[in-house]
């Protein structure tokens, strides 16, 4: 027995660590196994790394070869959803979770084992994965062969299958526009990946990041900033007390060094420390929870209360060292830490947003509070210098701090408006839903072999639409994108397909899917025959 609680106790750490360490999609696993005097011990852990993700429980296995027996030590508790399509609540797991296994038998080095999963989240459902370990005491093996039990195409079909070329591919639920313009892509062959993706990529995600460095820029135009810059540049020995316009930019340069690596730090320490939390963004509480601290943040900038930090500071600074680039940088980080009223609440919901956008997958979000520091380290090079550049301090400052509370007010509102959507979203509805998509629409056939027969014979592109009786945004496709006027007309000279992949453990399912869907569901691929 006290074998067994030693290696849940290792177990539990292990869980932990790895929670930290994985970079991958939506979902990875790893395993670990302990030799303790001839008796052996197995873990496996499922990691979630991605918020609104979750895997079911039923569909985590453990196979091992024959001859050999794995007992379960410990019976990890999932969370109850309810299932619309089974009409029952299912066990899931939206965090990190670890199996521990004592194994018996004939048990021979390396242990083969084939681990088995399956999971969603709010855009995509994956179709069941496994990945084959060898493992040998003590040693966690680093990249698992990953399969997903596809076979090749190899029914009647098959060689009709090979005349087609993939025009183009996206995944996930589209709106009206970007389905448009994924149809627009296929018919101009200016074909880039999924649509959602590369527009947050490219245009959300650097937009982000200007702002942030533009909000810890405007943070020193604030009252409780701005004043404070002379009497901060004569502490450490700068501006006109620098001796040289080169060695008080130095001095600057190292103070505002200061701040943003502090704000850097703590980022990390913030973000990195919430990530295991991160699977909490899927649940209405917390994100309504999140949405009333920045309401409580931006009513600090508005003065209703103060968060002020700097009372802690006390006399740092006011002894020696003066002109010394170490007491300019410490000076410095101390600073960004002990943050006065203006710029805490700032702080605190750019380390929120940056949790959030982590979580999400972004490891640009790792990087804001340091972005935020690096703003309000700008001026400080050119201070130091002596350049006489900041406007004079007035009224007008707490116009800014206003701003940032309004900016901050917007926050609010995002993260209570997803909080309630999600309760609207985790209502059950009709199962009727399914019926509307399984059942033959008109122009719509449900048979892959036949939309390929009927585009080969009338020279018309195929249109296949893969989706699933559990896929949540296959039905919302249904209920709204598919149901547009203007979508209806852009299918029209397409041969098109619904294709159900929901008996995933169906050989010809498994073919199909492997050549066509990457990631999950739903999944949408233009084919056209190659003449």
């Amino acid at each position: 027995m006290t074998r067994k609680i030693t290696f849940l106790a290792a177990v539990l750490i292990f869980s932990l660590s790895s929670a930290f360490a994985q970079f991958g999609g939506p979902f990875s696993v790893s395993s670990l196994l302990e030799e303790n005097g001839g008796a052996y011990m197995l873990s496996v852990t499922y990691s979630v790394d991605k918020p609104k993700a979750y895997f079911y429980k039923d569909m985590l296995g453990v196979d091992a070869p024959d001859g050999v027996e794995l007992i379960l030590i410990n019976k990890p508790k999932g969370k109850l959803k309810y299932d619309q399509f089974l009409e029952k609540e299912v066990e899931t797991f939206g965090h990190p979770v670890t199996y521990a296994y004592e194994v018996r038998g004939a048990v021979q080095l390396p242990l083969a084992i084939s681990v088995r999963y399956q999971g969603c989240d709010d855009e995509l459902c994956y179709r069941p994965m496994s990945e084959d370990f060898k493992l040998q005491p003590g040693v966690t093996p680093v990249a698992p062969v990953v399969t997903d039990d596809s076979e090749s195409v190899s029914e009647s079909g098959a060689e009709l299958i090979d005349e087609f070329t993939v025009v183009n591919t996206a995944a996930g639920y589209l709106t009206k526009e970007q389905f448009v313009g994924f149809l627009d892509e296929s018919e101009s062959g200016a074909v880039s990946g999924n649509l959602v993706t590369e527009t947050f990529e490219k245009s959300g995600l650097l937009a982000v990041v200007l702002l942030v460095i533009l909000a810890g820029l405007g943070l020193n135009l604030t009252p409780c900033v701005l004043p404070m810059i002379p009497v901060n540049i004569a502490i450490i020995g700068a501006g006109t007390e620098g001796g040289s316009r080169a060695r008080g930019f130095a001095l600057g340069g190292t103070y505002g060094l200061g701040i943003s690596l502090a704000y850097g730090i703590l980022g990390l320490l913030f973000v990195l420390g919430g990530k295991p939390f991160g699977s909490l963004n899927s649940n209405p509480g917390f994100n309504i929870g999140v949405g009333l601290v920045f309401l409580m943040m931006s009513l600090a900038m508005f003065g209703v209360f103060n968060i002020d930090l700097t009372r802690y500071q006390g006399n740092v600074g006011s002894g020696g060292g003066k002109g010394s680039f170490g007491t300019a940088f410490v000076l410095g980080a101390i600073s960004a830490l002990l943050a006065g009223a203006c710029v805490a609440p700032m702080l605190f919901s750019t380390l929120l947003f940056a949790l959030d956008i982590y979580t999400k997958g972004n490891p640009v979000g790792l990087l804001l509070p340091f972005l935020l520091g690096v703003g309000m380290a700008l001026p400080w090079p050119f201070a130091g210098a002596g350049l006489s550049f900041l406007p004079k301090a007035g009224k007008w400052m707490e116009h800014v701090k206003h701003g940032f509370g309004v900016i901050i007010i917007f926050a609010a509102i995002y993260y209570i408006g997803l909080g309630v959507k999600l309760i609207i979203d985790q209502s059950p509805s009709s199962k009727a839903e399914v019926a509307a998509v399984a059942g033959q629409k008109e122009g719509w056939l449900n048979s892959l072999d036949e939309a390929l027969e009927q585009s080969k014979a009338e020279g018309k592109p195929v249109f296949i639409d893969f989706w699933a009786s559990w896929c949540k945004n296959c039905l919302k496709m249904e209920k709204t994108t598919f149901k547009e006027g203007e979508v209806i007309n852009r299918l029209y000279p397409y041969i098109k397909v619904k294709y159900d992949a929901t008996d995933q453990s169906d050989p010809k399912v498994k073919a199909v899917l492997g050549r066509y869907v990457e990631v999950g569901l739903p999944t949408y691929v233009v084919l056209e025959h190659a003449k």
